[in-house]
């Protein structure tokens, strides 16, 4: 399947391996429905296992990013823009939305997986049909078909959860993860993040250590870097662009930077992935 031409929705298939190091990003919702194959994931900062039949749920809050993957492990690829989600998503109740963000990850059982199979082979009529008018009407049905199925299926887990209120280092470790998304590029200092917590920057060291093993500058480091090396693989943007784009100095000193985190220059990085030494 080729990806669609209008920005509302994208579908594809990959293998996990291409993700691997980098962090998905989405204007609405990525769905990933694992066809062959494993990896380990971060899903909201846990280490989780995504293997053949599983579906991850990917949203802007939702922070997702692959570790490890095996070799030819395909996923069907499905990003949805915010606008089309609204459309497929507005009968959902409450509980199924804070049910999937604490379980990015669904595993069905094996009924379950033969109704996701019916569905793909669904999903694939629809991407072959010529007309975008018929095709995107289709498509939205077929969606909102899919989300209010899992509704269904998540019923009996649903009516007995019981809603905990948030841990507040939890409520913190999330508001700093939402903040560095939305301002990595052009802020790198743990003191910004601290302040618009309203916190200290000791206090939000002892969040992210106790959470994450990671120092604050640690986490906001790692996401620039993978944030990079998106770029980098994704784009044709030139060196001096991501420079400028992420408020390095210099060319030289975004260099030195990517080196310390990676062992390797930005350009390096890009070649020995287009030679295929990285994998």
């Amino acid at each position: 399947m080729k990806p669609n031409d209008e920005t509302e929705y994208r579908v594809r298939r990959l293998d996990l391996s291409q993700l691997k190091g980098l962090a998905l990003r989405t204007a609405g919702c990525t769905l990933l429905f694992c066809e062959k194959g494993h990896a380990v994931v971060s899903a909201n900062f846990e280490r989780q296992i995504i293997r053949k039949g599983c579906v991850a749920i990917v949203f802007t809050d939702t922070y997702f990013s692959i570790e490890r993957a095996s070799r030819q492990s395909s996923v069907l690829y499905l990003d949805l823009s915010s606008t089309l989600l609204d459309d497929t998503t507005f009968s959902l109740s409450i509980p199924f939305w804070e049910f999937i963000g604490d379980n990015p990850i669904l595993t069905p059982n094996e009924r379950q997986q033969n109704l996701l199979a019916i569905w793909m082979k669904q999903m694939a009529w629809i991407m072959s049909v010529s007309s975008k008018k018929h095709a995107r009407l289709m498509l939205r049905n077929h969606l909102c078909n899919l989300f209010v199925g899992m509704e269904s299926e998540l019923l009996t887990n649903l009516q007995k959860r019981k809603i905990k209120p948030a841990k507040t280092a939890r409520t913190f470790l999330n508001s700093f993860f939402q903040l560095v998304l939305a301002n990595c590029h052009e802020q790198h200092n743990v003191r910004f993040y601290a302040d618009a917590l309203c916190i200290t920057s000791h206090y939000l060291s002892k969040i992210t250590q106790k959470e994450l093993s990671l120092s604050p500058k640690e986490f906001i480091d790692k996401q620039i870097v993978m944030e990079i090396k998106q770029l980098l693989l994704t784009t044709e943007m030139s060196v001096k662009e991501i420079a400028t784009r992420f408020h390095f100095d210099s060319i030289s000193y975004l260099g030195r930077y990517f080196r310390r985190h990676t062992g390797m220059t930005p350009s390096e990085f890009r070649t020995n992935y287009e030679l295929g030494k990285i994998i």
